[in-house]
């Protein structure tokens, strides 16, 4: 029923993890490209990466699929000046993914635990894809947590018919994305970039190593229902509510937001609603990036990054 395009809803590839550390690690064989720590949060166990001594502090959240190493062409960039946390939530990378609950509001409540534990009370949230999303919902919850919002191809902003959310969380079900084979895992992968290019394979190495973890299942499980908590916890009509200044930055050949099977268009449509209906929101269109800019563009969004939360 769903091309392609109709897959990548809100995902990032449907890509997961490299590994580190091997007293947390699933798949030991994989690195990620920096060291991780962990700690216990509502009971879970959450890997994350922390790095640089600045008084602000800087936390990148992942989008659905994928974890923190997604971030690894824009962690350094920061860490000179910021306090850097790169999280894996909870059913991804090197966190536990068994017997979790996944909700937008589930989320948001272990960064506050996470940031908590660390002695965090201020914030600079970046959040790609269903992490933007999250970050949208820390916000509502904790807003004096948040010094500002950094949301990189955001979902949430987009809206459903309750006929397409439910075919959308029909295709998605743990079953599905457990059964897809590697040519449309490479599809995916693929569908996230305007222009692919092999520094990227990495991408898929990572998702095809997935499917032969002891965790699998708690990553499908992860998926399916990080779809349906995007779905029944939507933010946009609440987004004038958020009050700490935002970032909204998308590539310009996002072919992912708006989901093209049902929303024909481009992202700047989407991203030109959150600017108007956010009272302190800045938008930046980064050329020749689709859904995952921060890996496709690295230095132009960390450039824009930078300049906004220097301002």
């Amino acid at each position: 029923m769903f091309t392609v395009l109709g897959i990548a809803l809100f995902a990032t590839t449907l890509g997961i993890m490299t590994e580190h550390n091997r007293s947390v690690s699933q798949v030991p064989e994989l690195e990620y490209p920096f060291p991780t720590s962990s700690l216990t949060v509502e009971g879970i166990r959450i890997a994350y990466f922390d790095s640089g001594k600045g008084k602000k502090v800087l936390l990148f959240v992942h989008g659905l699929g994928s974890n923190a190493s997604f971030w690894r062409y824009n962690v350094a960039a920061f860490s000179d000046k910021y306090r850097v946390l790169a999280i894996d939530l909870p059913g991804y990378g090197k966190s536990e993914k068994l017997n979790v609950c996944v909700s937008m509001h589930s989320y948001a409540r272990v960064l506050a635990g996470f940031l908590q534990q660390l002695k965090v009370s201020k914030v600079n949230l970046v959040g790609h894809s269903m992490g933007g999303q999250i970050s949208i919902t820390f916000a509502f919850l904790y807003q004096s947590m948040v010094e500002c919002l950094v949301l990189a191809a955001p979902a949430g902003i987009e809206t459903f018919t309750q006929e397409e959310a439910l075919a959308l969380k029909q295709y998605f079900s743990a079953t599905n994305v457990k059964a897809t084979d590697e040519h449309l895992i490479r599809q995916n992968i693929v569908n996230n970039f305007f222009i692919w290019d092999d520094r990227f394979e990495w991408l898929l190495q990572q998702r095809l190593a997935m499917r032969s973890a002891p965790d699998f299942d708690g990553y499908c499980n992860a998926i399916e229902q990080g779809i349906r908590a995007m779905l029944d916890e939507p933010v946009r009509q609440r987004l004038s509510e958020i009050l700490p200044s935002v970032l909204v930055i998308f590539g310009e050949e996002d072919r992912l937001i708006p989901n093209q099977f049902f929303h024909p268009g481009r992202a700047e449509s989407v991203a030109r609603i959150a600017q108007q209906e956010i009272h302190k929101a800045w938008l930046k269109m980064i050329p020749r990036a689709g859904h995952l800019l921060m890996i496709e563009q690295p230095e132009v969004f960390n450039r824009v990054v930078r300049e906004f939360l220097d301002q």
